[in-house]
């Protein structure tokens, strides 16, 4: 009888093994397997991200997107000097280098209220530019007479 007792001891002492080692680890391998579909479905968000980032970015370096910010720069310009009695008015424009986006410049003269007019049309938010620069100096057709000089640039020119 005492080796049946012994057998059945040894074989509770195998469950019990059992159920403190082997369960707890079971469990581990269980959530481990949860967390990495986890972080393989972030993996994958990711790289779409990354996917739609690139082409959105490759689609703005275009020569065709720089072309369209050039104009779009222009003619932000044209419009903030048209209808004022401003003359002598010079608008640069330029492409960003590689980047997104383009710059401008504008020069013009004439009366005071007509040059500081240009420059609040300009720095206004739907103007279509950023003003990141503007100069005013004393012209010399007059005392009453004003120069201004902008350096501008569309939303994304900037460092």
């Amino acid at each position: 009888m005492s080796a049946r007792v012994l057998a059945a001891a040894l074989l509770l002492g195998a469950a019990g093994l059992w159920l403190a080692v082997t369960l707890p680890a079971l469990r581990e391998r269980d959530s481990a397997y949860v967390e990495f579909a986890q972080v393989r479905q972030q993996r994958e968000q990711l790289r779409s991200q990354l996917a739609a980032s690139e082409a959105r970015s490759a689609a703005l370096r275009s020569p065709e997107a720089g072309a369209a910010a050039v104009r779009a720069v222009r003619a932000s310009l044209l419009r903030a000097s048209s209808g004022l009695g401003v003359a002598d008015v010079q608008i640069a424009t330029s492409g960003s280098g590689g980047r997104p986006g383009a710059s401008g410049q504008l020069s013009a003269e004439g009366r005071m209220a007509e040059v500081v007019t240009l420059a609040d049309r300009l720095a206004r938010r739907d103007s279509g530019v950023r003003v990141e620069h503007v100069h005013f100096a004393a012209s010399g057709g007059g005392s009453s007479r004003m120069r201004v000089d902008l350096d501008c640039a569309t939303g994304s020119a900037g460092p």
